[in-house]
């Protein structure tokens, strides 16, 4: 049955001048300049510095300017690690353990690769804490390992999400909190999610799969809004639930879309589509690292660059 709410449709406020701040997708009527405004997120990817190696399944931490890309594949799973500083890489010490599609956490300086798997086909609990130099041994590691899992947080407040469920091959909706010593279970997703995008911080992440989103308040989870393309194994520069970045995805999808806290709106593609890797950034400021098609790998990088415009939608 129709409702209310479908017939009338949705109620814009009036308000006498422009919101500040006012979030991507957001829309008023400006009663004093008598028109209808709104916030547009427009931006434009660019191409950058290439890795020294080529992997796919990779993970990536950090900010836009300050980015730390380690592991994944082919051949095998790789210990490599590399650092980047805005327009260059440079190699740096390796991972202890060869792993590919964990999920990771924190900043250049100090952050986390949890999780995994293995060039043996393990799937790992392990967890290494990168200290801006050198990889380590962390504290503790996940109480359920798996791959293709989706970090956020930071080096002492983590959250990992879903993966792929070692004992049955099906998408795990499986949540854990690390609070710098010890990993917990949590309330689990809605559902399983494997290979999935996203991250966050630990009160306000963030999955996407498919054309699913997931938020979780650093409690709950609750379904967001749907995605226009559906995608998995997708590139991601998160700064909460509110607002995500989305681009990429397996096989070799362009595609990039913005999200804030609400609806997802498209944006220009990448130059090159790739899957298989996770990306970094802050939303709406993300950068695409790596990936490929599942025949190969590729060394390179790209910028997303977003701003938030308001535009005047009519003219009385």
């Amino acid at each position: 049955m129709t409702t209310f709410k479908e017939i009338r449709g949705t109620l814009i406020k009036s308000l006498s001048s422009d919101p500040s701040p006012a979030a991507t997708g957001e829309m008023w009527y400006n009663s004093t300049s008598q028109t209808l405004k709104g916030v547009q997120g427009v931006g434009a990817w660019s191409s950058s510095g290439t890795v020294p190696y080529s992997a796919r399944q990779n993970t990536s931490f950090g900010i836009q300017t300050a980015t730390i890309n380690c592991g994944g594949t082919p051949p095998g799973q790789l210990t490599t690690s590399a650092v980047y500083n805005g327009s260059s890489w440079t190699a740096t010490n390796a991972l202890n353990v060869a792993q590919r599609k964990s999920g990771v956490a924190g900043t250049s300086t100090a952050g986390l690769a949890f999780g995994g798997i293995q060039p043996s086909g393990t799937y790992v609990d392990n967890m290494q804490s990168w200290d801006g130099s050198n990889w380590s041994n962390a504290p503790a590691n996940l109480n359920h390992g798996s791959y293709g899992i989706v970090g956020a947080g930071t080096q002492t407040s983590a959250l990992r999400a879903g993966g792929e469920n070692p004992s049955g091959g099906d998408a795990w909706n499986k949540t854990e909190e690390y609070n710098g010593s010890s990993w917990s279970e949590v309330n689990n997703m809605p559902a399983g999610v494997y290979n999935g995008a996203g991250g966050g911080v630990q009160t306000s992440a963030i999955v996407v799969r498919n054309t699913v989103t997931y938020e979780y308040d650093g409690t709950n989870w609750t379904t967001g809004g749907t995605l226009a393309t559906s995608r998995n194994g997708a590139g991601s520069g998160t700064t909460s639930s509110d607002s995500s970045l989305v681009f990429g995805g397996a096989p070799t999808l362009a595609n990039t879309e913005l999200y804030n806290g609400t609806a997802w709106s498209n944006q220009p593609n990448m130059g090159t589509g790739r899957g298989s890797f996770t990306g970094a950034g802050t939303a709406p400021a993300g950068i695409a690292v790596q990936g490929g098609p599942p025949s190969g790998a590729t060394n390179i990088t790209e910028e997303f660059s977003g701003t938030a415009t308001v535009k005047t939608l009519s003219s009385s």
